[in-house]
């Protein structure tokens, strides 16, 4: 977590450097907040359809990692859990 906890700082100090800003998600337009949680959506399917293809139990890591998201008070992305088939 600490190398995590650099990196943001080192990614924020030059993006800020260069004139970049940060916003939280809820600032942003509803169409780019709509296209992000699609992304993220299908980052999810794209990582366990390609992971699955080769080889690896993609399914059912994902599985796991869906429900310790969850446990942890956390929200997955919409359709995630429909993919995963998850019960509620």
């Amino acid at each position: 977590a600490a190398f995590i906890d650099a990196q943001d700082r080192e990614v924020r100090s030059r993006t800020e450097a260069a004139g970049g800003t940060f916003v939280s998600v809820d600032e942003l337009p509803v169409e780019m907040r709509d296209h992000i949680a699609r992304a993220a959506t299908e980052t999810w399917i794209q990582w366990i359809e390609q992971t699955e293809a080769n080889g690896h139990p993609a399914r059912a890591t994902a599985v796991l990692w869906a429900e310790l998201i969850l446990a942890e008070g956390g929200a997955l992305p919409d359709g995630v859990a429909e993919h995963l088939e998850l019960g509620s």
